[in-house]
């Protein structure tokens, strides 16, 4: 269903609704015109934010997240804790036999640009429960008329292990009828999401995660019939399990200097800092709230390879301390701040040919100016040997399947999306 649109999606970068000369344009505009501002002003300046008297860092109302400590691997470090699902849910239609999506261009306090596209809605529970007091998101409505009868693909799926306790948020595609534009939404096609990639940090990481569904589209009866069944895989993967538990207490990790919360040893480093932000753009104009600032110079590589006319992805088993099942499918090297081996794995891949390079950043509603180099490569199946590592060699079916059963990772998703071609 909706391969020939999304085929066709795939290969138009000029649509009937902007041209992709018009569609750099408006969001160059939106940039210079973005009243976005944001300030550091230390934890103890949020307002309404304070530790508790267990000792995790969360709002006065008990609503958004708050941030506790996860004990794992014999060591305590620092989680985020949001047991709400969210809402990340993509308005399709189709037009002239290509598949269009309505982009939100959105604005975010993390942003190292301010503005990325984001998907129709992206919006936590207690954004559209109005905790915040402010209005409901654009285009709810429609949401609530067509998602009962026209939701295609809707998957609860999990945030990034690293930093999230057992996060997950929905992931939706709903299709619905040509709808008027809103400012700052632009209807657009695969191809051009795509190719903005060229703009660093332009493609937001909800967007990336949601639209790596469209595989499911993609992927015809004959791509299917030609696969294998996942359940090996799956048993695999449940071998593993989590040893991690939520301890609460942060309060060791405060730094009265910095007025920041940090973790800084040899398997981990990160810092939680608060900020004030400002935007006209936003559901209320200003707000005060933690942000989790990260490493820079970080990396994601997704390596693949064809075998007999078909697409491979080596996937790395990650453990990490916030997944549900204590495992997910990660990309196949991460360069990051967090326990990864990375040293040692990238030997494994010396025959790899880079063929694609380009910087996006991790959700700015949580973190702040958290840009990751994203890596596509290709290599030879011969010359790829898992040796002591733990790898998965799923084809692009087999992938997709197992991204609808939540065991692929945010990072992972994001890297999927852009393999599309």
């Amino acid at each position: 269903m909706f391969y020939q649109e999304i085929k066709n999606s795939l290969n138009t970068l000029d649509s009937k609704f902007i041209t992709f000369n018009d569609l750099e344009s408006f969001y160059i505009d939106l940039f210079n015109k973005s009243s976005l501002t944001v300030k550091q002003i230390g934890l103890s300046n949020l307002d309404n934010w304070r530790f508790n008297i267990d000792g995790s860092f969360g709002h006065s109302s008990g609503k958004f997240f708050s941030i506790n400590g996860v004990d794992y691997r014999n060591e305590i470090s620092m989680i985020l804790l949001q047991p709400e699902i969210g809402l990340l849910c993509n308005f399709m239609t189709i037009v002239d036999k290509t598949a269009y999506f309505l982009i939100q261009f959105k604005e975010e306090p993390g942003n190292i640009n301010k503005i990325q596209m984001s998907p129709t809605i992206q919006a936590t529970k207690s954004n559209y429960s109005k905790v915040h007091g402010g209005n409901l998101p654009n285009y709810w409505e429609e949401y609530i008329e067509n998602e009962q009868t026209s939701s295609m693909l809707s998957f609860d799926l999990p945030e990034q292990g690293t930093r999230y306790w057992q996060k997950f948020n929905n992931n939706k595609i709903v299709l619905t009828p040509l709808l008027k534009e809103k400012n700052n939404y632009k209807w657009l096609t695969l191809g051009q999401i795509l190719k903005f990639k060229k703009f660093s940090n332009s493609v937001n990481s909800c967007l990336r995660s949601s639209l790596s569904l469209v595989y499911d589209f993609y992927l015809n009866d004959v791509d299917k019939k030609n696969t294998s069944s996942v359940e090996p895989h799956l048993y695999k993967l449940k071998k593993h399990n989590n040893k991690s538990s939520l301890s609460k207490d942060v309060k060791k990790f405060y730094q009265e200097d910095s007025d920041s919360l940090k973790f800084d040893n040899q398997n981990d480093r990160f810092e939680i800092v608060g900020i004030e932000v400002f935007s006209k753009s936003r559901e209320i104009l200003k707000w005060t709230q933690p942000l989790v600032t990260e490493l820079s110079g970080q990396q994601y590589f997704l390596l693949s390879f064809q075998k007999n006319k078909e697409k491979y992805f080596i996937w790395s088993i990650d453990r990490e301390a916030g997944f549900e099942s204590g495992f997910n499918l990660g990309p196949s090297l991460k360069n990051i701040s967090y326990e990864n081996s990375f040293q040692e794995k990238i030997l494994l891949f010396e025959g790899m040919n880079i063929k694609e390079k380009f910087i996006m950043s991790e959700e700015g509603g949580r973190f702040l100016n958290f840009e990751v180099e994203h890596i596509l490569s290709e290599i030879n199946e011969e010359q790829f040997d898992s040796k002591n590592y733990e790898y998965l060699v799923l084809n692009e079916y087999e992938t997709n399947e197992l991204n609808k059963l939540g065991y692929l990772s945010m990072e992972a998703r994001s890297l999927f999306f852009f393999s599309l071609d």
